[in-house]
């Protein structure tokens, strides 16, 4: 609505543009609940065409993931890791991609880095607990 209310032609048609990726993409979930890969794929790109966001470049790793496609899961979640490297699910995705291939080393790493991105998540929150009760 903001971008709408501005007037601004190049703020309404950037709020538009990520409306539509946002409606592709979660239709792309619908597709890949129905296990239609190549579908959920193509609604993917067409979405990433509109904004390249680090969600759907994971969303496009998981369907290629479960499509038996580990080398383009691993592009994309390489993609997503680029754009949000605190993104543990990217990191998953890659280190479950890098199985299939039987890449253990390259897998092992990357869960190794899942594992201390929680591990943060949790001590900053446990921190956050401490300082709302004032210990």
């Amino acid at each position: 609505m903001q971008a709408r209310n501005s007037g601004v032609p190049d703020s309404i048609a950037q709020a538009s543009k990520q409306v539509i990726a946002l409606g592709l993409a979660e239709m792309a979930k619908f597709r890949l609940d129905k296990r239609a890969f190549d579908e959920a794929a193509e609604l993917c790109r067409k979405s990433l065409e509109f904004e390249d966001s680090s969600e759907t470049r994971v969303e496009l790793a998981i369907v290629s993931l479960y499509a038996k496609r580990p080398v383009d899961a691993v592009e994309q979640a390489s993609l997503a890791i680029e754009k949000d490297p605190q993104d543990a699910l990217a990191w998953n995705i890659k280190g479950e991609a890098l199985l299939q291939q039987k890449d253990y080393a390259g897998a092992r790493f990357f869960y190794r880095n899942v594992i201390v991105l929680h591990s943060r998540k949790l001590f900053s929150q446990f921190r956050q607990f401490e300082v709302v009760r004032g210990e």
